[in-house]
């Protein structure tokens, strides 16, 4: 069994391929991160927040979300593992509630 490919089909197969690889790059967004906090939007920690969202706006989407409007405190973590929320402010205690063993850092 012998291949004959020409020059011609050669290049448009390169060109082909090149181009579907780079395509998706043009096609995605930028990703998204969602921040539930308890704590208010005048308090000090939402103000280090917008400063990091500032640090971060070139590539990534921040959304915060604070005064338990997105999650109420406790229900945060369980919203992270459900994929449902990338950040919160969570409190150690409210980890130890999923992992028993964390409770030694809460004492």
């Amino acid at each position: 069994m012998t291949l004959n490919a020409t020059r011609r089909q050669f290049l448009v197969g390169t060109a082909l391929v090149a181009s579907a690889t780079a395509f998706p790059a043009f096609a995605q967004d930028k990703p998204k991160l969602r921040f539930s906090a308890v704590f208010s939007e005048q308090d000090i920690r939402a103000e280090m927040m917008k400063k990091f969202a500032d640090a971060i706006k070139d590539d990534f989407t921040f959304e915060g979300y604070y005064g338990g409007n997105l999650f109420k405190q406790g229900t945060e973590l369980v919203a992270m593992q459900r994929g449902n929320l990338e950040m919160g402010n969570i409190a150690p205690q409210d980890v130890s509630k999923q992992i028993p063993a964390w409770s030694i850092v809460t004492a």
